[in-house]
């Protein structure tokens, strides 16, 4: 199996952007009017979409990943719960498949608010290796991440910056002490509960090109219980994807 799909599944967990390693920082912050109005009290949100990339990540072959995750998540103004399973399929133009439920990852992040509109999200995420080995589709090993988010909010919408490390989660080639991540993000507030924004994602791998991938999105509220998030991607390296789409409905309770 390829190093970019033995990532993959850390990636497609988190129901945001495919990246790799897990960027969970961008999750801490929902953009819609709803959510942001609503920190000072208790929230519980289901999350689920279809997500679909495609690339070479260094290899001959097209590789075609399709994944369908769900997650649930608890969070107040300051504490962020996440658990997030998902079915994922790969192919590969020389024949390969692979299908099946993926690691369990659980996320925690803990906002801190530095005033004049800056806030400050230190995340973590553990992933369990709960996905069948036979189906090659977890790691077989426990993963780790570590982040943090820096973000600035005004009415017109949002930036932020952050920075993370994989530790941990590739029994093929350990990546102890850890593989550095770092993302720039942008949202803007064009209506009412609808934002447009973009990401730009890098990720150094060992002994190989770094993921280098840029995302477009929209994120809207559709009612005062669901919200939609659509987004198109674009991959810049050998082991980035070389396309990628996502559709994701919230739900909160």
């Amino acid at each position: 199996m390829h190093s970019r799909h033995r990532g993959l599944i850390f990636a497609v967990l988190c129901g945001l952007p495919v990246l790799y390693p897990p960027q969970v920082f961008s999750a801490q912050r929902p953009l819609t009017d709803q959510n942001l109005q609503a920190r000072e009290k208790l929230n519980l949100n289901f999350k689920t979409g279809i997500d679909y990339s495609q690339g070479h990540y260094g290899t001959p072959d097209l590789y075609r990943d399709w994944e369908s995750f769900f997650k649930l998540s608890l969070s107040d103004d300051k504490l962020y719960l996440a658990s997030t399973v998902s079915w994922v399929k790969t192919t590969a133009s020389d024949g390969y498949r692979a299908e099946g439920w993926s690691d369990l990852s659980l996320e925690m992040s803990y906002t801190l608010d530095l005033n004049n509109d800056f806030f400050l999200d230190l995340d973590t995420e553990l992933i369990l290796p709960t996905a069948d080995p036979d189906n090659e589709i977890g790691t077989g090993v426990v993963g780790y991440f570590l982040g943090a988010t820096l973000t600035y909010e005004q009415d017109w919408g949002y930036v932020s910056s952050s920075v993370g490390v994989d530790i941990g989660g590739d029994k093929v080639e350990p990546v102890f002490p850890g593989t550095p991540s770092v993302s720039l993000d942008a949202g803007l507030k064009v209506a009412d509960g609808v934002f447009f924004g973009a990401t730009y994602d890098w990720e150094r791998v060992r002994n190989d090109s770094p993921v280098s991938e840029a995302t477009a999105y929209l994120d809207m509220d559709i009612s005062d219980d669901f919200s939609l998030y659509l987004y198109l991607l674009k991959g810049f390296t050998d082991n980035s994807s070389d396309i990628g789409t996502r559709a994701t409905v919230t739900y909160r309770f």
